[in-house]
C-alpha cells in the first residue's frame, strides 16, 4: 500500500506549487506567494509553505500537495496521487495505472488553459487603453466639430464599453466580453478611423475653400487697385 506520509516528506508543498506555478511573484522567509491560478486577481493571495501548507486567502480554501493537485488538474484523489507519483518518478510497491501519456494531457490542458487566460487578460488591458484613446480624441473631436452628430453617437458607444470594461472585476466578466463584445469593440475602432478621417477631409476641403476665397478677394482688391490707377493716370 502506498505510503501517503512518504510522499508528502519528499513533496513538499514548495515543491509542488513551484512545478506547477512556476516563479512566484514575490518570496517571504519561508513562504512563497503566487496570483491565485483558480480566479483572475490583481494582488498574490496564494500563499505556499512547507510548514503550513497551500492557501488561498481570496477563497479561504486550503490545501495540501493531493488537493491542490486535484483541483488544479480537475482529478480525483487517487489520480492526484498517482499523477505526482509517475510526474516525479518516485518508486512505490503499488502499481500505478494512471499512463505518461495522461499526465502529458492534463499537462497540455493545462498550459491552453493557462494561454486562453493570458490571451484574454492581455485583449482586455490593450482594448481598456485603446478605448480610453478614443475617448480622449473623440472629446478633442467633438470640441472642434460640435455639430458633428457622428461624433455625439460614437462617443456615446465608446463610453458605453469602457463602463463595461470597469466593471469586469472576474474572469468570467473578462471572458464574457472577449466572447461576446470584441467583434464590435473591433468595429469602434473601424468607426473611429472613418469619422477622424472623414473630419480631417472636410477640414482639409474647408480651409482649401478659405484660402481660394482669400486669394479671390486678395486679386480682386489687386484689380480694383489697378484699374483706380488707370483711371486716375
Amino acid at each position: 500500500m502506498i505510503n501517503i506520509n512518504e510522499i508528502k516528506s519528499v513533496l513538499t508543498p514548495l515543491i509542488v506549487a513551484q512545478r506547477y506555478l512556476g516563479q512566484p511573484v514575490k518570496r517571504e522567509n519561508e513562504k512563497i506567494w503566487y496570483k491565485s491560478p483558480f480566479r483572475n486577481e490583481r494582488t498574490a493571495s496564494f500563499v505556499v509553505s512547507n510548514e503550513k501548507g497551500i492557501h488561498d486567502f481570496g477563497s479561504s480554501e486550503h490545501y495540501d500537495i493531493f488537493s491542490f493537485i486535484q483541483k488544479l488538474y480537475n482529478l480525483s484523489f487517487s489520480d492526484s496521487l498517482k499523477f505526482l507519483i509517475k510526474d516525479f518518478g518516485l518508486e512505490v510497491n503499488e502499481t500505478v495505472s494512471l499512463s505518461r501519456k495522461k499526465i502529458e494531457l492534463l499537462k497540455e490542458e493545462q498550459k491552453r488553459k493557462k494561454l486562453y487566460r493570458d490571451n484574454v487578460k492581455k485583449w482586455y488591458n490593450n482594448t481598456f487603453v485603446i478605448l480610453c484613446s478614443y475617448s480622449t480624441k473623440i472629446k478633442d473631436e467633438i470640441s472642434h466639430n460640435p455639430f458633428d452628430e457622428n461624433l455625439y453617437n460614437l462617443d456615446f458607444k465608446i463610453n458605453l464599453y469602457i463602463e463595461m470594461f470597469i466593471n469586469a472585476r472576474t474572469f468570467e466578466d473578462m471572458e464574457f466580453l472577449y466572447k461576446n463584445e470584441r467583434k464590435e469593440v473591433d468595429k469602434l475602432g473601424f468607426t473611429y478611423e472613418w469619422v477622424h478621417k472623414g473630419n480631417r477631409k472636410w477640414k482639409a476641403f474647408i480651409l482649401q475653400v478659405f484660402w481660394l476665397r482669400i486669394q479671390y478677394q486678395l486679386k480682386r482688391k489687386s484689380f480694383i487697385r489697378n484699374r483706380t490707377i488707370r483711371l486716375y493716370d
